[in-house]
């Protein structure tokens, strides 16, 4: 593979074999000096992922994949969920956006896919690439927006017809979950000279906005805002609960979108419009929310039929 490749997917078996033929033996070498830029390196990444900032790739393989080491396991030191996560989310969208000129080498695309999906490769039709159903269904299934339904999509004979840009988007969620497989897994105590870093990566959740918290929210709001302040991507029925009880809470679409700004697969635009359909509509009541599983009902919550009659 070439190493043009490897600096821009830092992941991937190929990079460790990358890191031999430059005889980098690991911890050992980190202790040196001249492995400090690598170390801030590291540190911006993790930061721009706090933030979402846009991540430049720089033209220097190895600077690349030993700063991506560092942050794993910096990250993996902290023990903090919310910060995996928002590290994964924004690493998967970084190599989504290098994924949109080099998708279509074949190489590299069933490279990938080999190792994000059940795919072995796919078939491409003119400009459309083509995947069975049951595929379709199990990579589309983290996804809630209305565009990714199965009854929205070009089907033939079996297969769903899918534009490189939205198939680019599918492997994105393939690669988010082995990124919070591998960083979840393979803890190793750490030498002393990471002490520092993983105390700043904590700080840099200081500053991250969470979705406020209101005492007057009901149980089954409060689990939905948590989902979304753990960086965790509630399924569509809880959003439309969610905004809904907001919008009649008096709380306008502006501030309710921003409510979902630490989503997966996050679209500020779409969110907008999406919330914007729902003005009107009347808060959904505890029975209809019990009946999709997402009642936590307490003893405040009383015999409210409800959540807008609930109270603290």
């Amino acid at each position: 593979m070439k190493s043009d490749y490897l600096r821009k997917y830092n992941f991937l078996d190929e990079c460790k074999d990358y890191l031999r033929t430059i005889n980098f033996n690991g911890f050992n070498d980190l202790e040196d000096s001249k492995y400090d830029h690598m170390f801030q390196r590291a540190m911006d990444r993790i930061k721009s992922a706090v933030d979402n900032e846009v991540y430049q790739h720089s033209d220097n393989v190895s600077y690349e994949i030993i700063s991506f080491v560092i942050a794993v396991k910096v990250i993996q030191a902290t023990g903090n969920k919310r910060l995996l996560k928002r590290f994964v989310l924004y690493e998967s969208m970084v190599v989504e956006q290098s994924l949109q000129s080099d998708f279509d080498d074949e190489n590299i695309r069933n490279i990938l896919l080999k190792k994000f999906s059940d795919l072995d490769s796919v078939e491409k039709d003119g400009s459309e690439y083509k995947v069975l159903v049951s595929e379709y269904m199990t990579m589309m299934s983290q996804f809630n927006e209305p565009e990714w339904r199965l009854v929205n999509q070009k089907v033939d004979h079996g297969f769903v017809l899918i534009k490189k840009s939205k198939f680019i988007r599918l492997m994105r969620i393939g690669i988010m979950k082995y990124l919070e497989k591998m960083i979840s897994s393979n803890h190793l105590k750490l030498p002393s000279m990471f002490d520092e870093y993983v105390v700043t990566a904590r700080g840099f959740l200081e500053d991250f906005a969470v979705v406020p918290m209101s005492k007057t929210y009901p149980p089954c709001m409060v689990s939905i805002i948590d989902q979304i302040n753990r960086g965790e991507n509630p399924n569509n029925i809880s959003r439309v609960i969610l905004t809904t009880y907001l919008l009649n809470r008096g709380i306008s679409v502006e501030d309710v979108a921003e409510t979902f700004n630490n989503t997966p697969d996050h679209d500020s635009r779409k969110t907008e419009y999406y919330i914007s359909k729902l003005v009107g509509y009347k808060s959904y009541g505890c029975s209809k929310i019990e009946s999709y599983g997402l009642c936590h009902r307490n003893e405040k919550c009383g015999n409210i039929k409800n959540p807008m009659h609930f109270k603290d």
